[in-house]
C-alpha cells in the first residue's frame, strides 16, 4: 500500500494488473483502452459478466504517480487518461487462469449513434420523431450559397 502526495492510500493490483495502450485521440478516431486483470475469484467473475450495470458507463481515471528512490511521492498523482467503462470478457478456467478484460472508451466516442450511422434526416428521425432540424441537409449538399445574402 502506497500514499501518493495528496494523502490518498492506494492498493495496487501488482503483476495481476495490466493497463493497454492509452492512446491519443487524433484523426477523429476514438482508441479504446484494455483493463486487465489475471487470477480473478470465480464469484468475481460470475458476479461481473452478469451484471454490467455494475460497471458499463461508469467513469474510469488512470494516474501516474511519481516516487523518489524510498517511495516518498515527489509530486501529486497525474491522471493520463479518463473514460467511460463499456464491455467486460472474462477468459481462462484454472484458479489461476482466469481473466477479466474490460474494454474502456474515452471521451470522442459517439455514444449517442449506433456504429456506421450518418447524421441524415432518416436517422435523425429515428432518434427524435418529429424533429425537422435535418430536413434540408440532403439537398444542400452540391449547393453554393452566397452569404450574405446581398453579396
Amino acid at each position: 500500500m502506497l500514499r501518493t502526495a495528496d494523502g490518498q492510500l492506494w492498493h495496487g493490483a501488482g503483476v495481476l494488473g495490466q493497463i493497454g495502450d492509452i492512446e491519443s485521440p487524433l484523426g477523429g478516431e476514438a482508441p479504446q483502452t484494455q483493463l486487465t486483470l489475471s487470477g480473478v475469484d470465480p464469484s468475481l467473475v460470475a458476479k461481473a459478466v452478469t451484471g454490467p450495470s455494475e460497471y458499463k458507463g461508469r467513469p474510469v481515471e488512470i494516474f501516474i504517480q511519481f516516487y523518489d528512490e524510498n517511495w516518498l511521492p515527489l509530486d501529486a498523482p497525474y491522471s493520463v487518461y479518463f473514460g467511460l467503462m463499456d464491455l467486460l470478457k472474462s477468459s481462462g478456467t484454472g484458479a489461476d487462469k482466469r481473466v477479466l478484460t474490460l474494454i474502456c472508451e474515452g471521451d470522442f466516442t459517439m455514444r449517442g449513434f449506433p456504429p456506421f450511422a450518418h447524421l441524415s434526416d432518416r436517422d435523425q428521425k429515428r432518434l427524435h420523431p418529429g424533429d425537422r432540424g435535418l430536413e434540408y441537409v440532403a439537398s444542400t449538399q452540391s449547393k453554393s450559397i452566397k452569404w450574405p445574402k446581398y453579396c
